[in-house]
């Protein structure tokens, strides 16, 4: 019921601490009794991304109440505003360091594009972007964009010359290994992908059993701008690693 009603929207999954510039426009639409910015962050935002359509929170349900609310509310605001065709795009990530966190701690595969040339890259997205739109594989992959593989020269499973490349993290983002390796203009990409992700996919522990066994590990993760969110820190202690808004 809420996929449904959400693909009338476009939802982004901001980075939070992880970059200063996405933590400023966060907090201006919702932060903690202290001024400061929550871990997770949750708005409703017109086509422009300038106008609230909902108050902000910390998640739909705190907004919301229930899911009941959360998919009128989708439904009627989405259908003020008439629907454009548009390129669908991919969840990129910033760099392969994110990438593969975001990617462990959602127990996804990570997608690696590797091209330097602008006009080729842009071929490799909308294939992609077009593989991307089968039900079967949307959300079901991050995506990094690279100019040169020689990061990706250190794991398990390389293989020289490729373009895109399949990556299943460990569970706490410190390694990967490549699944599988495809060239440029790869047939039935689609089909592959498909076969590719569901074999990069990681099972996860319990939030509260990954941030112990982390902490037994001496894991910890550094983000890029200092946490804010009190309760977190509070409930994870240094051991945690850094998780992204959504």
């Amino acid at each position: 019921m809420v996929v449904d009603a959400s693909r009338a929207w476009i939802c982004v999954r901001p980075a939070t601490y992880e970059s200063a510039a996405e933590a400023k426009v966060l907090s201006h639409w919702f932060s903690g009794r202290d001024g400061d910015l929550e871990n997770t962050t949750f708005v409703l935002l017109d086509p422009s991304g300038k106008q609230a359509l909902s108050r902000g929170g910390r998640s739909p349900s705190m907004v919301f109440g229930d899911k009941a609310s959360f998919v009128a509310s989708l439904n009627k605001q989405a259908a003020r505003y008439k629907t454009k065709k548009a390129d669908p795009g991919l969840p990129t990530v910033v760099d392969l360091r994110l990438g593969i966190n975001v990617a462990a701690s959602d127990g996804l595969p990570l997608v690696a594009v590797v091209e330097d040339d602008a006009r080729k890259r842009e071929k490799l997205i909308e294939a992609l972007a077009e593989a991307y739109t089968d039900e079967t594989i949307a959300g079901q992959a991050h995506f990094v964009m690279l100019e040169e593989a020689d990061a990706l020269s250190e794991f398990d499973g390389f293989d020289q010359g490729k373009k895109l490349y399949v990556l299943q993290p460990d569970s706490f983002a410190r390694d990967a290994k490549v699944i599988v390796a495809f060239s440029a203009g790869e047939k039935k990409l689609a089909t592959k992908l498909r076969a590719a992700l569901a074999a990069g996919r990681i099972d996860k522990a319990s939030h509260r059993d990954h941030v112990r066994q982390g902490r037994r590990a001496g894991i910890s993760w550094k983000s890029a701008i200092p946490a804010t969110d009190g309760a977190a820190t509070a409930r994870e202690g240094e051991g945690r690693r850094g998780r992204r808004g959504t």
